[in-house]
């Protein structure tokens, strides 16, 4: 069975709060955790409004806090990305910490409004979109309250299932992975696939970030949990042996909290380690070996500057994040 690890527990008085995917699974029960800790704001994404409105009051029915919200946000729209970040710069809320939870897993080709693979863009490309232009709001926040603001993007232990070695992806990844023939060749490694590229992106966006940012990225592994991840999938029994050894969503849960507000009471480790790095059973540990290999650093930076490019065409104000907080550097 999976070890039963403790919650991180910090007093969020004053601090806002947002974590994607929030309506059910991993994402919904983190949020409980967030709003037992007395933030002056959680702020639960959801696909629609009326999912939204049902996980503000489950959580104020569960937790007595009333001071949920629900923002609709739709990852297969980039455009539902870019309103969704505007509203922070319009409504002038601040940020201090930004959970990217929300994830996908499908049998099938399907293609979004804006042309990309659909577990592609929801898994990766609008959460790099989302974390990108929400970066200034993390660090004007940061700033004002003299601290750190947290980027967690949740990851998983299969990121170390797949590569994107040049003999399986010699081009372009993510116009491989966008294609339909390479997809069903596969045969369902798209879900592995993007969560190699969200710890690829973390260490990344940590490498290039610059310092006066004041905001931690890191990536977490929640473990295999019994969600709605599979929902869309159909069971044959291939995941019977997992099923026996999972977490539940709320054990799950406890990883993206430590992956946030650690180490407060969790580690020994610094903070400031914790930037880039990859969580797993509430520590920091390694990713796998070929993300950590010489191939796999290079083709780091390569997506990198790929998926700079797709978000930079889906909004053109990356462009001048980047010019602001990201330094150009080799990879590392």
């Amino acid at each position: 069975m999976p070890q039963n690890l403790p919650v991180v527990k910090a007093d969020l008085s004053g601090k806002t709060v947002v974590i994607v995917g929030s309506n059910t699974g991993i994402g919904f029960e983190a949020a409980k955790h967030f709003a037992r800790m007395n933030p002056a704001r959680v702020i639960c994404t959801c696909r629609s409004q009326e999912k939204a409105e049902t996980t503000i009051s489950e959580i104020a029915r569960e937790t007595g806090y009333t001071k949920a919200e629900g923002w609709v946000l739709e990852l297969s729209d980039f455009s539902s990305v870019i309103a969704f970040a505007e509203r922070f710069e319009n409504e002038s809320v601040p940020l201090d910490i930004l959970v990217c939870n929300a994830a996908i897993a499908l049998p099938h080709f399907q293609k979004t409004i804006d042309g990309w693979e659909t577990v592609l863009q929801v898994n990766h490309l609008s959460l790099a979109l989302l974390s990108l232009l929400l970066l200034p709001t993390l660090a004007r926040t940061a700033q004002t309250s003299s601290g750190l603001s947290r980027l967690v993007i949740v990851s998983s232990d299969t990121h170390a299932w797949t590569t994107f070695d040049k003999d399986r992806i010699p081009g372009s990844v993510l116009e491989t992975l966008n294609d339909v023939s390479f997809f069903d060749a596969q045969a369902g490694k798209s879900y592995s696939d993007t969560k190699l590229l969200n710890v690829l992106f973390t260490r990344t966006l940590a490498n290039h970030l610059s310092p006066t940012a004041h905001v931690l990225v890191d990536t977490v592994n929640p473990g295999f949990c019994l969600s709605d991840l599979r929902r869309n999938i159909e069971d044959r029994g291939q995941w019977d042996d997992f099923m026996a050894h999972a977490r539940t969503s709320e054990e799950g849960s406890r990883q993206l909290i430590w992956a946030a507000l650690g180490p407060q009471g969790a580690g020994e480790k610094e903070p400031k380690e914790l930037h880039g790095g990859y969580i797993s059973d509430n520590q920091l540990t390694l990713p796998s070996p070929w993300v950590r290999s010489e191939p796999g650093r290079r083709v780091q930076e390569e997506v990198w500057m790929e998926t700079l490019k797709a978000v930079s065409n889906a909004a053109p104000k990356v462009e001048n994040v980047v010019s602001e907080y990201i330094r150009a550097s080799g990879y590392s």
